[in-house]
């Protein structure tokens, strides 16, 4: 549908989105389906920090890294070793992870694809009811705001002096492969991207001021993962952090603060990635009687509804889980409160999280520390090491593990955590499963293609099989039907054994 600016439009809009990424989209493809006159705000281009900064380009550069990797890895497979002339040539590398993303663009993303309207400019509210694009009145009976975030850049020493890169510039600006990497932060961003440039030849340094690699991961996932960095030549320093940056002469270098003293490290370039920023400056909330929360954000109820009840909000501005998949969920439900007058409340129990490292880190549900908090020593961990899956043996991925939390004797299923090469695809048989309460007996038993990777989750699943037939009163029953001869008694037996075995 063409763009058609406010002005064209006689009567208000349902429903006006203010940002054109994952939420804003969203409701822009389904208000119409619902019968609903949408209008999408958009001050740049559609399609938000995933197509442009997050999801598209760095999954495009990963997948380049990895290719790189396994060039350099044929001899394990019994081909002959390739070479390639000069060191890898970066500009190439991002003339394809943006050809990625002006195909995505184009495809799903682009005006032309968009079923509502599009209004170009910069939004503001003026009143609590009043929303103004560019100083041009735009009507509608309910806004959503869902301009997402940016990169948050630390108050470090000299960074500006030293310059830095971030998600929204280092596919743009980065053109050659710097032979040394300094990444500040050691969450998904920082280890995604920092093991990708070391696979494709640099030498790079994380620095992560918690403890620990991906603070809110399973601590025997990131051990994995660790292993893997290191494998791959990254130097991972936790509970550290930069306290200044300089340059001498030609040199840039960071003065990284250490848990048992200092260290000078020299850089050619630094990557930024501490987190992120709402994007709430110049939209006028406060002129809209809209509140923000302790962290910046914009504050939302259960209904993602904000202290102004004609605004509701989605997507990264309100943090909580930023990832795409969230919020189109967030837009949905925004929408479908706002516009059938529902009051569905967001459930955030069953979120898939997924880091795209190698091996993938993978995790829905409680995590084993929340589980225990919650239920105690009724809660089972259940593990599977890749190792034991015949295909990742056979493609040389066996480095990985699948952790099952699971309650009582059932096995039903609190959380699932894997890392492990295609983790992100496996992961999502396990949020089935704990939402339709479906126990690790049960997918233990489920017959499973051969040879899979999904057969390591399935025989962390088994170990509640193993635990079932190990108990005694399993063990009594067994020896008791082994030892029936007469077949009246066998029938018998056999009506109370299918009665138990519905229950067990």
């Amino acid at each position: 549908m063409a763009s058609r600016t406010a002005a064209e439009r006689a009567e208000p809009y349902d429903l006006v989105v203010i940002g054109g990424g994952a939420a804003g989209l969203t409701i822009g493809d389904f208000g119409p389906k619902l019968g609903a006159r949408v209008a999408i705000v958009e001050q740049a281009r559609l399609g938000g920090d995933c197509t442009w900064f997050g999801c598209v380009p760095s999954k495009a550069l990963i997948a380049a890294a990895s290719a790189a990797k396994a060039a350099r890895e044929t001899e394990r497979f019994g081909l002959p070793t390739f070479t390639a002339d000069g060191a890898i040539d970066l500009g190439r590398v991002m003339d394809r992870v943006h050809d990625h993303q002006q195909r995505i663009y184009e495809a799903s993303d682009a005006p032309e694809t968009l079923a509502c309207d599009l209004i170009e400019g910069r939004a503001q509210f003026v009143s609590p009811d009043e929303l103004h694009v560019d100083g041009r009145p735009v009507a509608a009976r309910f806004f959503c705001v869902a301009t997402g975030a940016s990169p948050a850049v630390p108050p470090i020493e000299g960074l500006d002096e030293a310059g830095y890169l971030t998600s929204e510039t280092i596919f743009t600006e980065l053109r050659e492969l710097p032979a040394r990497l300094l990444v500040i932060g050691g969450g998904a961003v920082g280890v995604e991207l920092g093991q990708a440039f070391a696979r494709l030849g640099s030498t790079v340094t994380i620095v992560e001021v918690a403890g620990t690699l991906l603070p809110d991961a399973d601590p025997e996932l990131v051990a994995v993962l660790r292993a893997a960095l290191d494998g791959d030549g990254v130097r991972t320093l936790t509970g550290a952090r930069v306290e200044r940056l300089y340059r001498d002469g030609a040199r840039r270098c960071a003065t990284v603060v250490l848990p048992d003293g200092e260290e000078e490290i020299e850089f050619d370039a630094l990557f930024v990635a501490t987190g992120r920023r709402p994007n709430v400056d110049g939209l006028g909330l406060e002129a809209a009687g809209v509140a923000l929360d302790a962290a910046g954000g914009i504050a939302v109820d259960g209904t993602l509804r904000t202290s102004n009840p004609r605004v509701y909000a989605a997507g990264d501005v309100i943090g909580g889980h930023q990832f795409t998949h969230v919020a189109a969920y967030e837009a949905t439900l925004a929408m479908v409160n706002a516009l059938l007058l529902t009051t569905r409340r967001v459930d955030y129990s069953l979120v898939p999280s997924l880091t795209y490292t190698d091996p993938e880190i993978a995790s829905v549900g409680l995590s084993e520390r929340a589980a225990r908090a919650e239920y105690g020593d009724r809660v089972q961990v259940l593990r599977a090491p890749f190792s034991r899956s015949d295909r990742a043996i056979v493609e040389g991925r066996e480095r990985g593990l699948a952790k099952l939390i699971t309650l009582g004797a059932g096995g039903r299923i609190l959380g699932a955590h894997i890392a492990g090469p295609s983790a992100g695809e496996l992961i999502h048989e396990y949020a089935l499963a704990i939402r339709e309460r479906i126990g690790a007996r049960d997918l233990g038993e489920m017959m499973h293609a051969y040879p899979t990777l999904a057969q390591a989750p399935q025989m962390a699943a088994l170990e509640s099989v193993d635990a079932w037939l190990a108990a005694p009163m399993t063990r009594r029953f067994m020896r008791a039907s082994l030892r029936l001869r007469n077949p009246p008694a066998r029938w018998l037996f056999r009506r109370l054994a299918n009665l138990l075995m519905r229950f067990a």
